[in-house]
């Protein structure tokens, strides 16, 4: 048996309002000029009766009967809170002090004020129930999204480790004096891509920092630095950006310009950067006549995974636009960033 009780520290302002509203309500009823002291002392015992007519409907009777399906037996337990009260009101007195009229007109009253109160909390019992599955299904899609960034965002192109991992491999063997460092650049980037997780994202200088580590990694396999261009303009030590955005991207470049394969293949990377955090991406990369369009890709991140991950980090917040011309394929991105 699932029982919920809903009662955290957030209602508490709901409750003391709506306690002190009733107080002042029926205060008013009480007050005889020059008897303060015993207005509020009728007031709180009247306030403390239909507290308890509340609390017992909230806590007791609506989790364990009315959540429970339990019909009959929540009818008959309302009945028996109105019995119980009209008797407590007419053995003690308080009747006198709380009703105008006695006898049935007085018995009506209470059996209305009983009714309404009870009514109430389980108006308001309903409406917190609503508003906790809500924030149930929002916790549950927060959750569902969160994981599914760091699928997208700790994805490396198998293409781009394989290589690595091979040339890494046949430069220890030559005991070549770039494997060291080759090694050192490629933990870099994994470090960052598994670890970087913070919620608001990563700084642009240091997302900026790991792909410059990305290109001279590649730089290291041979390639010719004068055909990558690589340019960047503004301040991005003070804004947040999504991890592996900037990677990916470049990544995609990579494996779709050939250049570790043909000499004349280029890549070129130029970004700026606003004083109001529009940042702005664009790179180009040649297309080997002999290469599937770069728009097809397949295997990494690839752009259809680029932009779901921009949809997800950036709604609304977020341009991509990509054209294959006659001879070079073109990525532009534009982001609205977060100060950090």
């Amino acid at each position: 048996m699932t029982v919920s009780i809903s009662f955290k520290k957030t209602d508490w302002v709901a409750h003391l309002s709506f306690w002190v509203f009733m107080f002042l309500f029926i205060f008013d009823y009480h007050f005889v000029e020059g008897q303060w002291w015993l207005a509020v002392s009728n007031t709180l015992t009247e306030i403390a009766t239909y507290m308890i007519i509340v609390y017992w409907n909230w806590w007791i009777l609506l989790p364990f009967l009315w959540q429970q399906k339990r019909w009959v037996a929540y009818c008959l337990a309302w009945i028996a809170t109105v019995v119980v009260y009209i008797i407590v009101m007419r053995q003690t007195g308080w009747e006198q002090y709380f009703y105008i009229y006695l006898g049935w007109r007085s018995i009506f009253s209470m059996l209305l004020n009983t009714s309404l109160f009870l009514l109430i909390s389980l108006l308001y019992w309903y409406f917190r129930q609503a508003q906790m599955d809500k924030e149930r299904q929002l916790q549950l899609q927060n959750e569902k999204l969160a994981i599914e960034l760091l699928y997208l965002r700790q994805q490396l192109s198998p293409h781009f480790l394989f290589n690595t991992l091979n040339n890494i491999y046949s430069l220890v063997l030559q005991q070549d004096p770039q494997a060291p460092k080759m090694i050192a650049q490629m933990a870099a980037i994994l470090q960052h891509i598994l670890y970087e997780n913070q919620p608001k994202g990563t700084l642009l200088a240091k997302e900026w920092a790991v792909m410059e580590q990305y290109i001279a990694l590649q730089l290291l396999r041979k390639l010719s630095s004068d055909n990558i261009d690589v340019y960047g303009e503004g301040d991005m030590q003070h804004w947040f950006i999504a991890p592996n955005l900037l990677l990916n991207m470049v990544e995609n470049a990579f494996k779709h310009s050939s250049i570790d394969q043909e000499p004349t293949a280029w890549i070129k990377i130029n970004a700026y950067l606003t004083e109001k955090g529009l940042f702005v991406l664009n790179i180009q990369n040649s297309i080997p006549t002999t290469a599937p369009s770069p728009s097809n890709n397949s295997g990494g991140i690839g752009l259809t995974n680029l932009q779901r991950q921009l949809t997800l980090y950036y709604p609304q917040q977020h341009q991509f636009m990509t054209q294959q011309h006659s001879d070079y394929f073109e990525a532009v991105l534009q982001l609205n960033l977060q100060k950090a």
